[in-house]
């Protein structure tokens, strides 16, 4: 069973039956009230099924997707999302309102897109020549492309040389960890960290557990950036993700920008679309 299919198996039943079998190439799943199930496809297109979803079927959906334990997970709701066992990442719209403390909670549910993780051995291959040689190295992608499954791979394929690989995991989409126990392969000689935050986790996985390289995903700003300025002061190496179409937008972002011009990445690859190969579009030595 893949993964789409293990993602169909936790909806109601009647909602299962309705999805159909998931496509082969499917790389989200999204529902919404008032509208048919929506199966996303790699490269682009998608694939509707069953009958328009009332808001109590979606709400089952969501209430199943979440174990029965969504007001566990309020922390995670708050930044718009909420992981599921298996690294699954569901992100969820609809009607938030703010708390006494200025934070926000979702109160009523209108959609939810989730993304389906995928174990690829072999993603990471045309990238780890430059990882041999201790290269930290920065992967950019738009949503959707495939780069969390390549970082993955990585750390899997460094650990499996004997590194001392840490992921700082923090929405849990590297390794899926159950329990704080990987359930996705990032390899024997990895520690994983998930569920805080980056300025978090990371200066505590080089303090406490030696890392040599540290893994994390999804940069953003100027927060993530003075975290992996820590690792790399500690001569740890970095390997990474950002969303960005570009070089160019990369580089006009705060933070990630910032970590480029600065040197903190000595290659960053653009990852066009899933299953291609990654394009170094960026090398320090050569400022290319």
């Amino acid at each position: 069973m893949d993964a789409a299919e293990r993602l169909a198996g936790r909806l109601p039943e009647d909602v299962a039956i309705a999805a159909g079998p998931a496509p082969e190439d499917a790389v989200e799943m999204r529902l919404r009230a008032g509208q048919r199930l929506v199966w996303t496809r790699m490269g682009g297109g998608s694939v509707e099924r069953g009958e328009r979803l009332t808001r109590e079927a979606l709400e089952r959906c969501v209430d199943a997707l979440a174990e029965h334990s969504l007001y566990a997970m309020e922390d995670q709701l708050a930044r718009g999302y909420f992981t599921l066992k298996g690294g699954c990442r569901a992100g969820v719209c609809g009607r938030y309102v703010t708390g006494p403390g200025g934070g926000v909670c979702a109160r009523e549910i209108g959609s939810v897109c989730v993304r389906i993780a995928r174990e690829v051995k072999g993603a990471a291959d045309g990238i780890m020549k430059w990882a041999r040689k201790g290269k930290s190295f920065l992967i950019l992608s738009a949503p959707g492309m495939g780069k969390t499954t390549m970082l993955r791979d990585a750390a899997r394929q460094m650990s499996l040389m004997g590194e001392r690989v840490a992921v700082a995991d923090e929405r849990g989409e590297i390794a899926a960890c159950e329990m704080g126990v990987p359930a996705l392969d990032v390899g024997p000689n990895t520690d994983v960290m998930d569920g805080c935050g980056k300025e978090t986790a990371i200066p505590m996985l080089i303090r406490c557990m030696g890392a040599r390289w540290v893994a994390t995903d999804e940069l953003g700003g100027e927060g993530d950036a003075a975290a992996v300025w820590e690792a790399a002061r500690c001569g740890a190496r970095v390997a990474a993700t950002a969303h960005a179409g570009s070089l160019d937008e990369a580089l006009g972002r705060r933070g990630v920008g910032e970590l480029i011009r600065g040197g903190a990445f000595d290659v960053v690859f653009l990852l066009k679309g899933p299953g291609r190969e990654a394009e170094a579009v960026y090398e320090r030595e050569t400022g290319g």
